[in-house]
């Protein structure tokens, strides 16, 4: 039989060009990138690796086989944390992530991105980055009156880009960690800590045991921490680096918040704000040793109760307030310790001398002109004592001459 050899000729084209087609295909699902797993499962395994290569994305369990590819880097996060029904570890890789849905959350999921937190560029970084209006690039989403637990973020960097209103809104979340976290450029708020359900919640239904720490903010025009109807949060060493936030920290019906060691600078309306609508009272909260450089016309902080009572035990001690900006509102607060503003104390005490006379005028170095003077004697012959104060002194007048040592404690409550 004779054969055509042009047929022939054809035919092995057109197997060729299959054959190439398909490994191009084949290539452009297929990481070129060699992750080195143990097989099995070993201490501390991801469930989830998960990386980009050009405009792909990959998710490899923890036996090495990849479950999950595809150019949408949400719906591969996404789709690794629904896999993981009982919870588990998702670490993800160092690079840029274009984020285009919002990440829906779940009980006892932890993700992990790797290295520092200050690059945008996604060398040594994991940055997240929204390509698209959303209102959130993390989120939970529970059902009414029920609780989320155990959620934790670590390394990541979320560049909002002013598309995202939210960057991690968590709602009816408990006992959640967020740690070296940086978000920037969220139109409303950095972190949302909040709930959905009945007003106010009580008893097994009360968000909490949230650590915010070690994290970097720098929106414009945003609250970067919010949190409402929330119990035993901890706020602690965050970083809010400029920007010109709204309010960098705000707690609102909350009660057991711990907030310390912050830097908090350049923000518009309040550096912290502590505040509710008695339904239920915040109270029981610290705000202890942090830094503050307000705007011109924000308070560095203030408490406005809507039915202060000693029971709101709510205590501002050992601040440094670099500014002044429009001065503390602090009258609902139980004590006012140790903070320094405008690097000057709110309390102070100290010794002078009545010389011969009926009155000594002596430097109280503190913040503002004394709401609380108190004196002490050598001697009980000074007969009465008064005294009276202006911004930087204070006079103590005694209505018998003589030669007393004047031992005095003065404090300033704005």
């Amino acid at each position: 039989m004779k054969v055509d050899g042009s047929k022939v000729r054809i035919a092995l084209i057109a197997v060729i060009i299959g054959v190439l087609l398909g490994a191009y295909i084949g290539y452009a699902l297929t990481p070129t990138t060699t992750f080195t797993i143990s097989p099995g499962v070993y201490p501390g395994a991801p469930d989830y690796t998960i990386w980009r290569e050009g405009s792909n994305y990959f998710a490899k369990n923890k036996y090495g086989e990849i479950e999950f590819s595809g150019t949408n880097a949400s719906q591969v996060i996404q789709s690794a944390i629904n896999a993981l029904t009982n919870g588990g570890k998702i670490f993800i890789h160092q690079g840029v992530y274009e984020i285009n849905t919002p990440i829906i959350l779940k009980e006892h999921i932890t993700i992990v991105g790797e290295g520092g937190i200050k690059s945008n560029s996604g060398k040594g970084t994991t940055v997240l980055s929204a390509t698209q209006s959303i209102d959130s690039v993390f989120k939970t989403s529970p059902e009414e009156d029920t609780l989320i637990a155990h959620i934790s973020l670590l390394y990541l960097r979320i560049v909002c880009n002013d598309l995202v209103e939210t960057a991690i809104n968590l709602t009816n979340v408990d006992s959640t960690e967020i740690s070296w976290v940086a978000i920037r450029g969220a139109t409303s708020k950095g972190i949302h800590l909040g709930f959905y359900g009945t007003i106010p919640p009580s008893g097994g239904t009360i968000p909490g045991g949230m650590t915010i720490q070690h994290c970097r903010f720098y929106d414009t025009n945003a609250i970067e921490i919010n949190i409402e109807y929330n119990t035993q949060d901890w706020i602690l060493f965050n970083w809010f680096a400029g920007g010109n936030p709204k309010t960098a920290i705000r707690i609102f019906d909350s009660n057991k918040i711990k907030i310390r060691g912050n830097e908090i600078n350049t923000p518009t309306e309040h550096g912290i704000l502590i505040t509710d609508d008695d339904n239920p009272s915040s109270h029981n909260i610290q705000v202890a040793g942090n830094w503050i450089n307000p705007g011109t016309n924000c308070y560095p902080i203030k408490v406005n109760l809507t039915s202060p009572s000693v029971y709101s035990d709510i205590t501002v001690t050992d601040n440094l307030i670099t500014d002044d900006g429009l001065g503390l509102s602090l009258d609902n607060c139980v004590i006012v310790d140790g903070t320094d503003f405008n690097g000057k104390p709110l309390r102070n005490s100290g010794t002078a001398t009545i010389s011969s006379g009926t009155s000594v005028t002596f430097n109280h170095g503190l913040a503002g002109t004394p709401t609380l003077v108190l004196c002490s004697f050598n001697n009980t012959g000074y007969g009465e004592w008064k005294w009276s104060a202006t911004s930087t002194q204070i006079t103590i007048t005694v209505t018998n001459s003589g030669t007393y040592e004047v031992y005095w404690y003065a404090e300033y409550k704005p």
